[in-house]
């Protein structure tokens, strides 16, 4: 079965066949229509897959970088937050993390932190979270932390430039 055009044709088929199971009281028939369109709703899911994860890096393992920057121990506060709940996250999934570097904070927190992640689809996944994350507290009615920035790099693979032919071998690093 190939793309969504099959996946219409089987399920216009399988309507016919289940309009005629059901006129002629064939339960047998029936339930083979129900195992069909199951299989069909299978290869959806995986078509879906495809299409998110469709960029030549997205089965890589990436590395995560979270920085406080401006807004003292509350930004230090939130970008701790942020690297326990995108720790959590990752082992949830079953992949394997590492904290490669972490600077505390003056009082609380943390100033920076870049972990590795090595999972299926780990860059892929984690591509979307890019860019800044902005926590509002409402203490007292007011709070705010500044927004922190979150970057999020794939892990090179050997002998392999993105968007390259694989390399020779021996060809990398550069000869000095």
């Amino acid at each position: 079965m190939h793309g969504i055009a099959a996946v219409e044709e089987g399920l216009g088929g399988a309507s016919e066949l289940l309009d005629l199971a059901e006129g002629e009281d064939d339960q047998d028939t029936a339930n083979a229509v129900v195992a069909d369109v199951e299989g069909f709703n299978t290869h959806v899911e995986k078509l879906e897959f495809q299409r998110m994860f469709s960029g030549e890096l997205d089965p890589a393992n990436c590395f995560v970088d979270i920085q406080a920057g401006a807004g003292g121990t509350e930004a230090q506060d939130w970008a701790e937050m942020m690297l326990r709940m995108y720790l959590r996250w990752c082992e949830s999934r079953g992949w394997k993390t590492e904290l490669m570097e972490a600077s505390a904070g003056d009082v609380a927190g943390i100033k920076s932190a870049t972990f590795r992640v090595e999972g299926d689809y780990a860059y892929g996944w984690l591509k979307t979270e890019i860019g800044v994350h902005r926590l509002v507290r409402n203490t007292y009615g007011l709070g705010y932390a500044p927004p922190r920035p979150a970057s999020i790099r794939p892990q090179a693979q050997p002998g392999r430039l993105p968007g390259s032919a694989t390399l020779p071998a021996g060809s990398w690093p550069p000869r000095r």
